[in-house]
């Protein structure tokens, strides 16, 4: 009997242990030392983190994303022909399906929605390539929509580039956005494919870049301006009310504005600086608007995407010109991030849990 309890409480310990373990994928540029896609893990309890390796081979598997059931993988390959390939995830393992092209360069973003359609915003053509899952595999293309805009910064707007194509749950809403022409649209998917709801122009130069919708507003990061543009959503159109940097007061040197994402309680939004090498955190305001809390430096350089881990008490940030990502305890309450540790990683790009 005492064996038997022993035994049990050991088992019980083994559990916990594990509890405290969150795992997440690392997409990566595979033009130095990186093979593909890494999986890490992260120790809650003290903050360590821990590369396992690479768990899928490919080359330049930029961003990844699961479907809404996380039974399928989709890992974009970011070249000049670009395909998606979908994996199938087993008992930790992925097992490759299939691989579609994209019909379109160097995609930077995938997304899925509820009904397993996949969303690829393919930067260099300015196209984004609908797909779905069907009889257990990706199909071909169903649905393309393209872009054929330009705007005032000749350097990074003399074409359309798509660079965001999010599925938001709770607004049923595709966003997707062109970088060369400045604007946002918005799509539902209708039986015959996707159909705007509506779409509108940023603040001309600004090259958006990826966005937040909590409900009531829209957050644009402009990714030229290293500003964050904040649209009321009432009304048919959404409306510009503010527009605050995301630069600390002084800095003058070069900086693009990277990723955007906002604490699930709605209080708190943060987006990253190339150049600066910092998250901005921002207070989201009783009327939508937002307010500047601090800066935290990213102990990197060319901090790219960034995710919240699944309690949201952790940030873990993808520095690529460093080639090391690291790890931020988050306050909850106040907002604020602590640096807590980090990882070498060649080139990382796109943090998923």
């Amino acid at each position: 009997m005492k064996k038997l309890i022993l035994t049990i409480a050991s088992m019980m310990l083994s559990l916990g242990a594990m509890s405290q373990q969150v795992s997440f994928l690392v997409g990566t540029y595979t033009q130095k030392d990186s093979k593909g896609v890494y999986k890490v893990t992260l120790e809650q309890e003290t903050g360590h983190l821990f590369v396992d390796g690479v768990i899928i081979k490919a080359q330049n598997p930029s961003y990844v994303a699961y479907s809404k059931n996380r039974k399928y993988l989709g890992v974009l390959n970011e070249s000049e022909e670009g395909t998606v390939s979908l994996y199938k995830v087993l008992d930790g393992q992925y097992h490759l399906v299939n691989r579609q092209h994209t019909k379109g360069s160097y995609p930077c973003h995938i997304s899925f929605d509820g009904s397993n359609n996949v969303y690829v915003a393919n930067y260099g053509s300015g196209n984004v390539s609908v797909f779905k899952i069907e009889d257990k595999k990706l199909s071909e293309i169903k649905q393309t929509i393209k872009y054929d805009k330009t705007g005032p910064n000749t350097g990074r707007q003399e074409a359309s580039h798509a660079h965001f194509s999010n599925f938001v749950k709770h607004s049923k809403t595709l966003y997707t956005v062109d970088l060369g022409g400045d604007e946002v649209h918005a799509y539902h998917m209708a039986k015959d494919g996707l159909q705007e709801k509506f779409s509108f122009q940023i603040t001309p130069g600004g090259g958006p870049r990826h966005l937040v919708d909590n409900g009531g507003h829209i957050y644009v990061l402009e990714e030229l301006t290293s500003k964050v543009a904040v649209y009321n959503k009432e009304g048919n159109t959404p409306q510009l009310v503010q527009e605050i940097s995301m630069l600390p007061e002084g800095f003058t040197d070069a900086n693009t504005g990277a990723a955007i994402k906002m604490s699930k309680d709605k209080k708190f939004l943060y987006a990253t600086n190339r150049g600066d090498n910092s998250i901005v955190i921002f207070k989201v305001l009783q009327d939508g608007q937002l307010e500047v809390i601090g800066h935290e430096s990213v102990r990197g350089d060319s901090p790219r995407d960034f995710s919240f881990s699944p309690k949201q008490n952790y940030i873990v940030v993808a520095n690529q010109e460093s080639d090391n990502i690291t790890l931020f305890k988050r306050n909850k309450e106040t907002g604020l991030l602590e640096f807590v540790g980090e990882a070498e990683i060649s080139m990382p790009v796109n943090i998923v849990f």
